[in-house]
């Protein structure tokens, strides 16, 4: 549907109430206009009745109208007498006094015939406009369309340069329009009118304009927005003092009010209210014709209200209105009812085609309808497209009426095959759909999808251009065919993202480690803990977020092997032991003496899920104690981490399992991503385990897992493979392959503090040079880097060293966190790897280790 105009744009045009002069008031202007002694006059009989029209004084118009057409006779001048036969016309029409409203615009006819006034055609054709668009008249062959009559009267009234004629002929054509079931040019007609009052500065009819905006914008079928417009007009109405006009507004929104009250009970009341007042308004005035469209309105709210007796009676109110209007001579209620609503019928028909018209034009798929030829057996002949959208017309390039076969179309690809297709659509009531690829001049391909349907006696057929689709799920497939089925776009971008911010931490941290090698206050001591220690608080962060990633990619493997439980338990106690000490707390461990001493379990996740639980309940339990216990749960090992702590309610006892989820809302103050739980979770189900708790609040909390864990045997313990602690790497010439300047600034530091010669080259290519032209003790290569890769680098220095006979330790250095990548490494043929941000200790281990190897 198209966007309504908005209630703001109107009240762009139409000024604020308190803005406009009250001399528009009508009624007003009817009392002093009678209390002039100027009765003989024509131009006062005249000026009468106009303030009568003005104030929808149906009775009063009638009866001034009569007086001034007596008037004008009386005066012997005819130059007044189209005005005069105007208002007369326009009171009986109000009326609803069709078939003497129709004698008096014949008189108008002769006037305007005899052309010798031109302002008497133009009130010849409102007048007329208004008769065949109040009584619906259009068999009578007498006069033509009432839109092209308001459109002839707006015309002539441009001329004549009568501001207040052409906003009367704006709500006329409006209307006409908005008859025809063609609304949205109806209120931009309306808009054009208001625009006109606006240039002009000239609001008397004004509010007629906006109470046909309101009927067009509710049959339209615009609810909220004519509510808006009907309370406005009724507001102007009311300013005004137009009766009539005030009158068909509350008919109209009581209307409106109706359709609603199943819904909304209160709308009942509005409507009833509306109701009621037009019918008082309507018959206080003479204005029969809008009081029985109001009684008609209220019996039919009453109708749906269940209210049978009332809507009875007012139904009879209606039919005793209807005899006194002259319709075709008895005017039965019965011959307007059938004719109102086989108008309706074909309105909403029209409306309905009208809808379905554009919204096949909107669709960007090509949209063809073909109906079926038959032969006299009754088999199916020729198809032909009797009805093509645009999308369907660009399609084919042909023009939008000339008809095409469906033969000829399929001549074309992108029809290729579709004939027999079609045929089964009319014959078998079959849907069918594929896609095709068409071939263009430059050798490219398109995609098309095609969906067949029955329609009737035919079939319709819908195409729409999938090229871009295609391409992209076929490029998803190429790329699924080249990535492992671990692989996942979120795990790739956190993987990325992890290097990105390991990277700067690793400047962080090793420039902070070389700061507090020196000469330092301390509260400057002070201040270089506090940034480590917040480093590697956003080290676990990025871990745990890291983690996660591959959980759900599938791209974390549990790798098991012999794990002792007792020195794995004693473990995670010390490392929490000083916290624990800190906040007051006895922390403690039990493993059950029937627990086997080693089990086959992936040591390294235990101690992580280990250390998750018993982090959690250090940081919510202030006073008391915690307990780790191992114990045997039937064929499984129980892993149980108790606290005294402020417990979980209840109904967050499962939602703390979720990721980035935390018990309460006190628990953000403790920090943490709340992926702990969520990883241990994932974690205990990898390794065909199950997690659990049990809590009450202000006593404590128990966090229990079971795993299924065979005994194992420990290895004997082999003889360390690694260089002492004391071996010196004083002189030791190192390769510094980084691209990063404060990286280089860290690594070269803590090197040279180690004794070590330090050559950097800032890019993989000019390693390969450096390591071509002189010897190295050891190469640290970044992974990353510009110009080449740290891998692709490595990869040609192997090939160099094997034609020189040699071969140099190379180390790699990566902030990135996946296994793939340390695979990577050694597949390119480094020795070693070593994580960003690593510490001193460890770089002098790896340095130390394979300066051995390579002086050995």
């Amino acid at each position: 549907m198209t966007p309504a105009p908005t209630i703001d744009q109107v009240s762009a045009r139409v000024p604020d109430l308190a803005n406009v002069s009250p001399d528009l008031h009508a009624p007003i202007k009817v009392q002093r206009l009678l209390a002039q002694p100027q009765v003989h006059s024509v131009d006062w009989q005249l000026n009468v009745a106009s303030a009568c029209l003005a104030s929808g004084n149906v009775s009063l118009l009638a009866h001034h109208a009569a007086q001034a057409t007596q008037a004008v006779f009386q005066s012997g001048s005819t130059a007044r007498l189209a005005e005069a036969w105007q208002y007369q016309a326009h009171a009986l029409i109000i009326q609803g006094s069709y078939g003497a409203a129709r004698q008096v615009v014949l008189q108008m006819d002769l006037l305007a015939k005899s052309g010798s006034d031109r302002e008497a055609t133009a009130r010849y054709l409102e007048s007329v406009g208004w008769l065949l668009l109040r009584s619906g008249d259009f068999r009578t062959g007498e006069f033509p369309e009432s839109q092209q009559v308001f459109t002839e009267a707006l015309q002539a009234y441009r001329e004549l340069g009568d501001t207040l004629g052409q906003i009367r002929a704006y709500e006329g054509l409006a209307s006409s329009i908005a008859g025809l079931g063609t609304y949205i040019p109806a209120l931009e007609v309306i808009d054009e009118g208001l625009a006109l009052c606006a240039e002009h500065d000239e609001w008397t009819e004004a509010h007629r304009l906006l109470v046909a905006r309101a009927l067009a914008l509710r049959d339209q079928g615009y609810r909220a927005p004519a509510i808006e417009a009907f309370e406005l007009a009724i507001q102007w109405c009311e300013f005004v003092g137009d009766e009539a006009t005030l009158a068909r507004a509350l008919t109209g929104v009581g209307i409106l009010y109706g359709y609603g009250i199943h819904s909304v009970p209160d709308l009942f009341i509005k409507a009833e209210r509306s109701f009621l007042r037009a019918i008082a308004l309507s018959d206080r005035g003479g204005a029969r014709q809008i009081c029985m469209e109001a009684r008609l309105g209220l019996a039919n709210l009453y109708d749906k209200a269940d209210l049978p007796e009332k809507a009875l009676a007012e139904r009879e109110e209606a039919t005793r209105l209807a005899d006194e209007i002259t319709f075709e001579g008895a005017g039965k209620l019965r011959a307007l009812w059938e004719l109102q609503q086989v108008a309706a019928e074909l309105v909403r028909q029209e409306r309905f085609r009208t809808r379905m018209l554009e919204a096949a034009e909107s669709s960007l798929d090509a949209l063809f309808v073909f109906d079926a030829y038959r032969h006299q057996d009754g088999s199916i002949g020729e198809m032909v497209s009797e009805f093509r959208n645009s999308a369907a017309n660009g399609l084919i390039k042909g023009n939008a009426t000339s008809p095409w076969m469906l033969s000829d179309l399929c001549e074309r690809p992108v029809f290729r095959d579709l004939s027999p297709v079609v045929q089964r659509a009319v014959t078998d009531r079959l849907v069918h759909e594929d896609e095709v690829e068409v071939l263009g001049e430059d050798g490219s391909s398109s995609w098309f999808a095609r969906r067949v349907v029955p329609a009737g006696d035919g079939a319709a057929v819908t195409v729409r251009d999938v090229t871009d689709a295609h391409l992209a799920a076929e490029a998803l497939r190429e790329a699924a065919q080249l990535a492992k089925a671990a692989d996942s776009a979120k795990s790739e971008f956190l993987a990325n993202m992890s290097h990105e911010v390991r990277t700067p931490i690793n400047g962080v941290l090793g420039l902070a480690r070389l700061l507090a090698d020196t000469d330092l206050t301390d509260t400057q001591r002070a201040y270089i803990d506090g940034i480590t220690a917040s480093a590697d608080i956003l080290l676990n962060v990025i871990g745990d977020v890291l983690d996660l990633s591959k959980i759900e990619a599938g791209g974390l493997d549990v790798d098991p092997s012999p794990t002792a439980l007792r020195d794995l338990v004693d473990d995670v106690g010390r490392l929490f032991a000083g916290q624990a000490k800190q906040r007051g707390l006895e922390l403690s461990s039990f493993v059950d003496g029937s627990v086997p001493p080693a089990v086959l379990a992936d040591g390294s996740r235990l101690r992580q899920i280990l250390a998750n639980l018993v982090g959690n309940a250090v940081k919510f339990t202030y006073q008391g104690s915690i307990q780790i216990r191992v114990v045997p749960s039937e064929d499984q090992i129980r892993f149980e981490v108790c606290d005294t702590g402020t417990g979980i309610p209840a109904d967050r006892l499962e939602s703390i399992f979720e990721a980035f989820q935390q018990g309460d809302v006190s628990s953000r103050t403790q920090g943490g991503t709340g992926l702990g739980l969520t990883i241990s979770r994932r974690l205990v189900t990898l390794m065909n385990g199950t997690m659990g708790v049990k809590s009450t609040l202000g006593e404590g909390s128990c966090f229990w897992f079971d795993l299924p864990l065979p005994a194992a045997d420990l290895p004997v313990a082999d003889a360390v493979d690694e260089a002492p602690a004391t071996v010196s790497l004083e002189g030791l010439n190192v390769l510094l392959a980084e691209d990063n300047p404060v990286n280089v600034l860290v690594a070269r530091g803590l090197l040279e503090s180690m004794g070590c010669r330090v050559e950097v080259a800032s890019n993989g290519l000019a390693a390969v040079l450096a390591a071509s032209e002189r010897s190295f003790d050891i190469i640290l290569m970044d992974v990353r880097m510009p110009t080449i890769d740290g891998l692709a680098a490595t990869r040609r220095i192997r090939r160099e060293e094997t034609i020189l006979g040699r071969r140099t330790p190379i180390i790699a250095l990566t902030a990135g966190a996946l296994t793939e990548e340390r695979d990577h490494c050694f597949e390119a043929g480094m020795d070693a790897y070593l994580g960003k941000p690593f510490t001193p200790d460890a770089l002098r281990t790896t340095l130390s280790h394979w300066a051995v190897r390579s002086d050995s």
